[in-house]
């Protein structure tokens, strides 16, 4: 795993953290969520990133390769 695709991670794991705190909205989530991608260009972001969004839960599928 590449540093980019560690540093995606533990920034989207850190928001997640925060949106579970109702710190964070799930749009914003998404929102940074996208530009995440963009700037760290993970190989896995699209694979990581499978987010359902629906009656105050969230389900992140995770998936490795």
């Amino acid at each position: 795993m590449s540093k980019n695709e560690v540093s995606y991670l533990v920034t989207m794991l850190l928001l997640r953290k925060m949106m579970d705190e109702s710190l964070l909205s799930q749009d914003d989530y998404k929102a940074i969520n996208d530009r995440m991608k963009q700037k760290y260009n993970p190989k896995i972001g699209n694979l990581f990133t499978s987010v359902q969004v629906g009656d105050d839960s969230v389900t992140m599928h995770s998936f490795y390769l």
